[in-house]
């Protein structure tokens, strides 16, 4: 089999995935995942290494200094990474446990 031929099939079976249902046991894990991410999220904000996410990257519209005029702004992709501080400053994650 060709490296052409392998690529065609891989990108015909990812094109079709989008009208496939998950099987029910990949949903209800993924379900897992996302909760305990948010929930590590939570526990992590007032963790140092969340606190210092915070500071890094303060969500938009909070002022830069106490007492300020001047509002902050974050691009998405630094607002992501202060929350991916959150959710990992205390490492409360446990949703890897084998199946």
């Amino acid at each position: 089999m060709t490296e052409q031929n392998i690529l065609g099939r891989l990108s015909a079976y990812i094109a079709a995935a989008g009208g496939r249902p998950l099987p029910e046991a990949v949903s209800e894990k993924a379900k897992h995942h996302i909760l305990d991410t948010l929930a590590a999220m939570v526990s992590g904000i007032p963790a140092e290494t969340g606190r210092a996410g915070h500071r890094l990257y303060p969500p938009a519209g909070e002022p830069r200094k106490p007492r300020s005029s001047e509002r902050t702004f974050s691009p998405p992709h630094q607002r992501r990474h202060g929350q991916w501080l959150y959710a990992h400053a205390d490492e409360t994650d446990d949703s890897h446990a084998p199946p």
